[in-house]
């Protein structure tokens, strides 16, 4: 439903390239823009709908302590502190980009 992703938080998932695919910037074309993860024979994908991928910015990654999160759901959890990274791995959003494919809804 979606209701869970809508905090002012930290967010963070079990699924290392789920976490690789959000670090990508999205850029909405419309009102009605948006991106959904989906998973297809146990590999994540990106379905996005009016919505374009900047393929130069560089994302981060960012390993953290888990003493500060709550779950959200079975996959999710939020730290609404600040938190200290442990360690940060630069995402090239070119590489991910098998995983990404426009949809019409």
């Amino acid at each position: 439903d979606g209701l869970a992703d809508n905090h002012f938080a930290v967010y963070a998932v079990e699924d290392i390239h789920v976490a690789r695919l959000f670090s990508i910037k999205y850029i909405g074309l419309s009102h009605d823009s948006r991106f959904r993860i989906y998973y297809r024979d146990d590999q994540a994908y990106v379905e996005k709908y009016k919505t374009e991928v900047d393929w130069q910015a560089i994302g981060y990654l960012y390993a953290l302590p888990s003493d500060s999160f709550e779950p959200v759901d079975d996959s999710q959890w939020i730290s609404t502190q600040s938190i200290q990274p442990i360690s940060c791995e630069r995402v090239d959003p070119l590489r991910l980009k098998k995983f990404i494919f426009e949809t019409s809804f």
